[in-house]
Formats: C-alpha cells, sequence, structure tokens
C-alpha cells in the first residue's frame, strides 16, 4: 500500500450515515493532516450511505473507479460491508465495537470507540439513584444488540433493572420517551447509528425539550440537546487517531501493522441546566474528568 506521499493522495471519506460525532472527528482528522503539512497533499471525497446498504454498495463501486488511495468508513454496518467489497486498497474503520470480520482483514486498521458499560453505569449511578434505566435503541441495529448485552450485564451489578426498548423508527422515540416519563423511568439513548445520527439528535432534543424525564446519552452532543449526562470518547480524540493512523498509511505502514486501536479515554458531560432542573448535586464520587454544558 505504498504511496509516494509527495504526489496528491486521494482519501475517501465514507459514512453510514451523518452525525455530529463523525463530523466533528473528521474536522479533527483534516485539521490533524494540516498541522503535520500533509492537507495540500490529500484530496477528500466524502459520501453517506444514509443507512442503505445498496447505497453504500454503489458508493463502493463508484469509488472504485476513481483511484483511492485510502478509505475512512465511519460506522460498524458500513465497516462490515466495506471488508466485504473493498480489498484493493488499505482502510481505516471507526466501529462502536470489536467484529470479527474487520479484526480479519488484513487491508483494515480498526478504531473502535464505544465506552464501557460498567463505567457507564457507575458515572450515571453517581448521579442519581436509579431503579430502573430504559435502554433505548433501533431494532435490528448490529451495535445495539452488543450495546444492550453489555449494559444489562452492568445494570445487574447495581441491582438496576434494564428495561430494552425498541423503536423500529425515529417517528416512534416520542410515544416512547412520553410513556417513560409518565412512569417516571429514567432513559439512556444507545450508541446506535439511526439515535445518534444528526436526525436522531434533532429528535432527541425535541423530546426532551417536551418531557423533563431523567436522560442519558452515548455522546455529549445528546447532552447538549438535553440528556442530563454522558460518559463518551472525545470525537476529537478519535479524530487524532484515525490522523496518525492515516500519515502511517500514507508513509508505507500496512493497515496490519497500524494497530487496531480502542479509545479508552472518555470525558464526562453534565447539562447544567437540567442538573439544576432535576435538582442533581454535581458532585461526582466516580472521579471522573467532568465538563459541564448549558
Amino acid at each position: 500500500y505504498e504511496k509516494d506521499i509527495d504526489a496528491v493522495a486521494h482519501v475517501a471519506i465514507v459514512r453510514w450515515t451523518p452525525s455530529p460525532m463523525s463530523d466533528a472527528a473528521f474536522a479533527s482528522v483534516k485539521e490533524a493532516l494540516e498541522n503535520a503539512e500533509l492537507g495540500p497533499r490529500i484530496t477528500y471525497t466524502e459520501e453517506e450511505a444514509q443507512r442503505s446498504v445498496t447505497t453504500l454498495q454503489e458508493i463502493f463501486k463508484r469509488l472504485e473507479e476513481r483511484n483511492v488511495d485510502l478509505y475512512i468508513v465511519w460506522g460498524t454496518a458500513a465497516a462490515v460491508q466495506a471488508v466485504e467489497e473493498i480489498k484493493h486498497a488499505p482502510m481505516i474503520v471507526t466501529t462502536g465495537h470489536s467484529h470479527e470480520a474487520i479484526a480479519e482483514s488484513e487491508n483494515v486498521s480498526a478504531v473502535v470507540v464505544s465506552t464501557d458499560a460498567t463505567r457507564q453505569i457507575t458515572f450515571f449511578q453517581s448521579l442519581t439513584d436509579m431503579q430502573s434505566l430504559a435502554f433505548l435503541y433501533t431494532e435490528g441495529d448490529p451495535n445495539a444488540s452488543i450495546q444492550l448485552a453489555e449494559f444489562s450485564k452492568a445494570a445487574e451489578q447495581y441491582g438496576i433493572t434494564l428495561i430494552p426498548t425498541a423503536i423500529a423508527s425515529l417517528k416512534e422515540m416520542d410515544s416512547t420517551v412520553r410513556e417513560l416519563d409518565a412512569r417516571n423511568i429514567p432513559v439512556y439513548f444507545g450508541c446506535d447509528s439511526l439515535i445518534q445520527s444528526t436526525d436522531g439528535n434533532e429528535m432527541i432534543k425535541k423530546v426532551l425539550n417536551t418531557y423533563q424525564l431523567t436522560a442519558f446519552g452515548c455522546t455529549a452532543e445528546n447532552v447538549k440537546n438535553g440528556a442530563l449526562a454522558s460518559l463518551a470518547n472525545d470525537p476529537a480524540t478519535i479524530g487524532s487517531v484515525m490522523a496518525g493512523k492515516v500519515f502511517l498509511i500514507l508513509n508505507g505502514v500496512s493497515p496490519l501493522l497500524a494497530e487496531a486501536t480502542r479509545i479508552q479515554t472518555p470525558i464526562a458531560t453534565i447539562n447544567r441546566r437540567v442538573a439544576g432542573m432535576l435538582r442533581v448535586s454535581l458532585t461526582d464520587p466516580s472521579r471522573e474528568t467532568i465538563e459541564l454544558v448549558q
């Protein structure tokens, strides 16, 4: 995969769906490469599959004809499809969880961005003493089933009843959260691609402006949109890790040697306004590094 870095390299960025986290992460990638003086030597093509396998396949077919030097793929569903479709070029894939097919691919270097479920539950429980927690996720999402199993195990350690709560579309989020609010059950917005998409975050903002229940998020963006707290990896950190892999691979390092990276430096984010409304103390005995947002 050696590339003459003095020549212009063609990097394709492919996302399963647009999201605030991927927006911020890719902005960080480009900034880091500019700072490394690689910016002028890279041209980018950016594509979004809009959560469609058919669209994703069409994107990969189209890009194959454009002599891409390196693919950066965001999202587990897109990454799994990419390792089946792309054999001729190196890839950096960013996923929520490890995946066997990705790990076994010789042309792939992975970045895993999920935060340990037990650590999240520990942080959330330090803020409010929960007896139950609804885990809101999209039915059929590959990340959701993995995260749900991890959360179930973590919640059990604290004697918390985890309530799996599936939605088939974002339209169902309003009625689902309304019912949880009526039953006074806290909710966690899962990390799957639909809920954490740009449209998903807009819906989170809408429902949390309507219903005043305790909510926790997979990302800091959820907290900005009205959730009480999150414990999540920073998009800037994710972008920096991806940029480092871009630098190595474009300088001839095999993706196998640009080892898979699991980011484990999450930041706790608390919405100060929501904490005040819910009368939550901002003293955190779990000792996470906390950032406050309004």
